[in-house]
């Protein structure tokens, strides 16, 4: 799936919650995507170094949340009131890299980990903040372009997570003597109209 927002006021995101979502201690976020084009104003980014046009977001509810933000080769975690609290040089634009954020705890202080290409160790770290204007005051977790500072391209293959509160119901299968019976009914009404 492609996202692509030609102004920075324009924003194009999809989000999970507050229904059907029950946020673990042990939240986890994977996904698989391309950073394609940013088109961040010099000026701008000086003054809201925290933006971009491709993020994946939680919100825990009260406030509590954090972001992970990618640019041009570069990754990185919001601080307080979205500042950067810690960024790294990767590829983000040649070919699709699978990342996920890892987060221990559901509280103010509880580590954020993000992993790039399945590694053992993690990339990025960082911890969970407390903005009720940004986080808000609900569970969510979303993706794609949220910020008013940035627009541009971004490419998902998919994005997974652990916090669905949505029950799953088993969809029972045919028994054989049902598909018996109605393969004889089948069979014989066909027999019958010769």
């Amino acid at each position: 799936m492609t996202l692509a927002t030609v102004a920075r006021a324009q924003q194009e995101y999809f989000s999970f919650g507050p229904a059907g979502i029950s946020m673990p201690s042990n939240l986890t976020i994977e996904f698989k995507v391309r950073f394609g084009l940013g088109i961040m104003d010099p000026g701008i980014y000086a003054d809201h170094n925290g933006s971009s046009s491709m993020s994946v977001a939680f919100s825990l509810g009260g406030g509590l949340g954090g972001a992970f933000y990618l640019g041009a080769d570069r990754v990185w975690l919001a601080g307080a009131h979205q500042t950067r609290a810690s960024g790294m040089a990767v590829d983000t634009d040649t070919a699709f890299h699978t990342y996920r954020i890892e987060l221990t705890g559901a509280t103010m202080g509880s580590t954020i980990n993000v992993y790039y290409d399945n590694s053992v160790a993690p990339l990025l770290s960082s911890r969970v903040v407390r903005d009720v204007a940004v986080y808000g005051s609900a569970p969510e977790i979303s993706f794609g372009d949220k910020s008013t500072k940035d627009s541009g391209v971004s490419e998902w293959e998919y994005l997974w997570h652990n916090a669905a509160s949505v029950p799953i119901t088993a969809v029972p299968e045919p028994t054989v003597g049902v598909l018996l019976v109605s393969a004889a009914v089948l069979f014989g009404g066909r027999f019958r109209k010769r």
